[in-house]
């Protein structure tokens, strides 16, 4: 099964995302702080990153600049409701991290986890 880490500090947050990819028939890893986000993904095999940029501990940048040191290639989806820093943050990572601004649509998020051809990805039933 494809394993997928989640890290937001808002738990409703990470229930969304969880609720709405729950179609694809992902493994979910979910972390409350860019620490445990970064343990976490650096223990398992993940597939893909969906990360809020400002959490406890470590920002979702960081987060994702180091996964990538460790398991390059890793797709990655950044999320943050400040479009600026969200602009500032896409600026110092890989053209492959893609932005997804918040508050966002299941729809939307579900399109930017497509783009991001994420291996053994389930299609979701219409």
């Amino acid at each position: 099964m494809t394993k997928v880490l989640v890290a937001d500090d808002a738990l409703a947050m990470r229930e969304l995302v969880k609720d709405g990819l729950a179609e694809f028939g992902f493994e979910f890893l979910v972390a409350e702080n860019g620490q445990e986000a970064l343990e976490k993904g650096s223990k398992n095999d993940i597939k893909l990153i969906i990360s809020d940029l400002e959490m406890p501990y470590m920002n979702g940048d960081e987060l994702i600049r180091r996964l990538l040191e460790v398991r390059p290639g890793i797709p990655a989806i950044l999320m943050s409701g400040d479009a600026q820093k969200l602009f500032e943050a896409k600026m110092t990572l890989p053209r492959t991290v893609i932005t997804l601004r918040k508050p966002f649509s299941i729809q939307e998020l579900r399109l930017k986890v497509q783009r991001q051809r994420v291996p053994e990805i389930r299609a979701p039933s219409r």
